[in-house]
């Protein structure tokens, strides 16, 4: 059975020596993790072309097993940081959208406007980065 993992978790020294919560996410996945007709609920029925892609780039954006165990054990050891996530069974949902201005389990963070509340940490730009896939982090400015 495959599992999708949303991992997020709080890097203490960011910007500005604050502390933020980045929701992590897999960026620019070359193929998809499965077939998006087994990993998206009613994948057929998603008729709108925008509907279908931005189901489709939620599902891209998601890690496997072997690749959250990749970034946890990477974060532990260059940034102290440890990860947790969340766990999803497909097929899972592609209509369940973020609720405004607040990062939801559900989304396309890719699509999101850097600065506009928030912005990204391009983990995967560092000069040391060594897992062999992209990932970026999203936070929310702290308030």
């Amino acid at each position: 059975m495959v599992k999708l993992y949303l991992p997020y978790g709080t890097l203490k020294k960011f910007k500005n020596n604050a502390q933020v919560t980045l929701h992590w996410f897999r960026k620019d996945r070359p193929e998809p993790i499965g077939s998006y007709e087994q990993l998206i609920q009613s994948y057929k029925q998603l008729t709108d072309p925008d509907q279908r892609l931005r189901a489709e780039r939620m599902v891209d954006e998601l890690f496997t097993e072997d690749e959250f165990f990749a970034l946890r054990d990477y974060l532990r050891i260059h940034q102290g940081a440890d990860l947790r996530t969340g766990v999803l069974v497909p097929p899972v949902s592609g209509l369940k959208y973020e609720s405004e201005g607040k990062p939801g389990l559900l989304r396309p963070f890719a699509q999101r406007v850097d600065g506009e509340g928030g912005g990204f940490y391009k983990l995967s730009e560092e000069p040391t980065y060594t897992l062999p896939f992209t990932v970026w982090g999203y936070y929310t400015q702290p308030t």
